[in-house]
């Protein structure tokens, strides 16, 4: 045995390093997807205290890192075609009507953990209707949906999450709409492309 090993000893030096560089490999392949994870951006759209016009709509940043909130963009679906408007700033109020001018905006920039509230989905409509400069019924919308784009701490990129919410019962007689979200989970914007996307969704004023 041990003048096998003599005879071998190069083999099995070469083997056991082997061993080690595949060990090493794995390690530092757990150590960046859990490094990457931890450093992902990552938005919550949801729906809150109410299911009609006056329910409010979070965004929350879910990621470790924080943001700055960018803009705040809604695509109404209606019969007659889509329609697409920048809601980031609370056009549907004067710019006497606050103490503060900042409260007229949605920008600024959003805590691990924390949420903002950008509006009912009332407000969100007069505000669209304001930026786009007509009317329209809400109740006659089949679909809203909300993306928020965001620049992530540290980082020359933006990402960017999507959520559609579904318009119910606009149909029945006195009934008021529901706005019922198409996914659990929000859609999470990133690469390239798609970032390039976002930019251009909030450089259109």
């Amino acid at each position: 045995m041990v003048d096998w090993v003599k005879a071998n000893s190069e083999l099995l030096s070469l083997t056991a390093n082997l061993g080690m560089m595949v060990v090493w490999i794995v390690y530092l392949n757990m150590f960046l997807v859990s490094f990457s994870r931890q450093n992902r951006s990552v938005i919550h759209i949801s729906r809150a205290a109410s299911e009609h016009m006056n329910g409010r709509c979070l965004v929350t940043n879910m990621g470790a890192q924080n943001l700055y909130l960018v803009g705040v963009v809604i695509d109404i679906k209606t019969k007659d075609g889509n329609s697409r408007a920048i809601v980031t700033d609370r056009e549907e109020w004067g710019e006497g009507d606050f103490d503060n001018m900042l409260q007229r905006t949605l920008q600024g920039p959003l805590g691990a953990g924390e949420a903002r509230d950008i509006g009912s989905f009332e407000e969100l409509a007069k505000r669209a209707q304001a930026r786009l400069g007509s009317e329209f019924d809400t109740r006659r919308s089949k679909a809203l949906t909300i993306t928020a784009v965001a620049a992530p701490n540290q980082h020359q990129k933006l990402v960017g999450a999507s959520k559609c919410f579904n318009v119910q019962d606009v149909d029945a007689e006195d009934a008021e709409p529901r706005f019922v979200p198409s996914t659990l989970m929000t859609k999470q914007i990133s690469g390239l492309f798609r970032t390039r996307r976002l930019s251009r969704m909030v450089q259109d004023r």
